[in-house]
Order: structure tokens, then C-alpha cells, then sequence
């Protein structure tokens, strides 16, 4: 048994929270713009597409989405397009 507590011990414990997936689109103008938010705020970038506009799917803890959302929105003057894609826990 104890052993077994030891064990578990050291693995430590990893708590799961919820995770908001966010796709943003915008301009190549405003994707620097973008890019620095996302870095700024420790979101994770799961994957960044260029084609017309600039596509950024992330992932940040869902109690911060909406403030990110209003930031980015304000930062960008409202051009991005953000939209949320659902939830995971990470």
C-alpha cells in the first residue's frame, strides 16, 4: 500500500479545465496584429491557414474567451472575425 501511495505520489495529479476553441479570421494586415495577442496571452496556436485571409484556430481557458474576444476585437478595430468552435478539456 505503500507503495502504491508513493507511486501516485510522484506521478502527481493533473487537473483537466475547459478549454474554449476559438477560429479568427483576418487580414494579412491585422495577422501580426493577431499573432502578437494570441502570444501575448499564452493562448495555444493549433494552426494558422493563409489563403484569402488568415485563419488562426487556438485555444485558451474558456473563463478568459470572452475577454480575449473583446481585446482582440478592440485591437483590431473590430476587422477580425472570431467565432467559437466548442469546448475541450485540456
Amino acid at each position: 500500500a505503500a507503495s502504491a501511495k508513493g507511486a501516485l505520489d510522484s506521478a502527481g495529479c493533473h487537473l483537466l479545465e475547459p478549454h474554449t476553441i476559438l477560429r479568427i479570421s483576418c487580414t494579412y494586415a491585422d495577422s501580426q496584429s493577431v499573432a502578437d495577442s494570441c502570444k501575448r496571452s499564452q493562448l495555444e496556436i493549433l494552426s494558422t491557414d493563409y489563403s484569402a485571409t488568415v485563419l488562426f484556430t487556438v485555444k485558451i481557458p474558456s473563463p478568459l474567451a470572452d475577454f480575449f474576444i473583446q481585446t482582440l476585437a478592440d485591437r483590431t478595430s473590430g476587422r477580425a472575425q472570431i467565432e467559437k468552435c466548442g469546448e475541450e478539456l485540456a
